[in-house]
């Protein structure tokens, strides 16, 4: 039996659909990049990070205090040398194995004021409606490799701050209402910690909405990862695979209509609206959202100006 030309061709799209994902993820442990040649002035931070790393499995809460004594002393040495790359490293490093820990040892800071040895964590209240940070699992992006036909490589700036991808602990079933482009949330938020005696206030910033961050009377760049959630999304939801099924069976596919927005609305700014073809899905816009990604991320490292 003979196959038209149109079937061969729809199912070597099927096939090459199937075995060519557009996202996928891993988690791998963050190592610390230090070595013998760091500098005597970044060594206070250096040690308090080595400290954590031995006490995080047996005593989480004794490794949070080691890694925030580390963040903290990092952040004393950009005061003195606001370009030094080697405290950028420590202070983002430090930060991002807090996290790390809260989340391997399944532990609830964000419901209230959080003690552990040294400091008394708290976090920034936030306006935004969605944002509490109680309820999202929050995943420090230096552990999370990204690949696939449509995510070669993550897109970052380097600054000050952890960044993290905020995944919402449960399905949200009000997503159209809300413009979000799936029951599951995810989004890339940057952590950053300030200290005042033994008080540590961790604030979540949008490193779309916002460059810079001012931390103890000095104004940085904020560090961000702009397409790790998004490619933890696509990997979960793969919405390739709904192009062609939609093209052939439209209405089958009628709960699937949908419009959504990248980020949180912002009256300052004029939407664009993007708007794909029927044998498309939103991840057809992706060249264009690396391309807006990566002039978010675009400005020079803080020591390179």
């Amino acid at each position: 039996m003979k196959r038209s030309p149109l079937a061969l061709t729809l199912a070597l799209a099927v096939a090459v659909s199937a075995c060519a994902p557009m996202a996928h993820v891993q988690q791998k442990p963050a190592r610390y990049p230090h070595s013998s040649a760091d500098a005597d002035n970044n060594e206070p931070a250096k040690k308090h990070i080595l400290e954590g790393a031995k006490l995080a499995k047996r005593a989480p809460l004794a490794a949070i205090g080691e890694y925030l004594a580390g963040a903290e002393a990092a952040l004393a040495q950009l005061r003195r040398q606001p370009r030094d790359a080697t405290a950028f490293r420590d202070y983002d490093f430090a930060l991002s194995r807090v996290f790390s820990v809260i989340r391997d040892a399944k532990l609830s800071p964000w419901k209230g004021e959080f003690a552990v040895p040294g400091y008394v964590i708290t976090h920034r209240k936030d306006s935004r409606k969605l944002w509490n940070p109680a309820d999202y699992d929050l995943l420090p992006t230096d552990e999370i490799v990204v690949g696939g036909t449509a995510f070669h490589k993550p897109v970052r700036r380097t600054g000050l701050g952890a960044p993290l991808v905020a995944a919402h602990k449960a399905a949200d079933e009000n997503f159209r209402k809300e413009f979000l482009p799936s029951t599951h949330v995810y989004y890339g938020v940057t952590a950053v910690a300030s200290f005042d005696g033994n008080r540590c206030t961790i604030a979540f910033e949008d490193p779309l909405a916002k460059e810079s961050v001012q931390v103890s009377g000095r104004t940085f760049p904020l560090s961000g990862d702009f397409n790790t959630a998004f490619a933890m999304l696509v990997a979960r939801d793969k919405p390739e695979k709904l192009g062609l099924t939609r093209l052939l069976h439209p209405a089958a596919h009628d709960d699937t209509l949908l419009l959504y927005r990248l980020q949180p609305f912002d009256p300052k700014r004029i939407p664009v609206l993007f708007v794909h073809g029927l044998q498309d899905t939103p991840a057809s816009w992706g060249r264009t959202k690396r391309g807006r990604w990566r002039r978010c991320a675009g400005a020079a490292p803080p020591w390179r100006r």
